[in-house]
């Protein structure tokens, strides 16, 4: 009689658990994404740069590419040949 008792509420939890993720589930994941998309456009309206008006025809570079200075290659070391020996 035991094991049909603990039989009977493994089946059940079992459809509790099935009925929870098939309902449930579906309501709290479209929860969470719509809170996801709010926080991402709430942060995706900070990096907007605010547009210039500029007279048609004018022409701007901006450029992040700042040169770095060339290293000496002389003030690295000398060159060792570098042989084999056999002991």
């Amino acid at each position: 009689m035991g094991f049909l008792k603990f039989l009977f509420f493994v089946i059940a939890i079992y459809y509790i658990l099935k009925l929870i993720g098939r309902y449930v589930m579906p309501y709290f994941l479209s929860i969470f994404i719509r809170k996801a998309q709010d926080r991402m456009m709430g942060n995706s309206s900070n990096y907007t740069s605010p547009k210039k008006s500029k007279k048609e025809g004018e022409v701007s570079v901006n450029s992040s590419y700042q040169k770095t200075p060339k290293s000496n290659k002389d003030t690295i070391g000398d060159y060792v040949d570098f042989e084999e020996v056999d002991e």
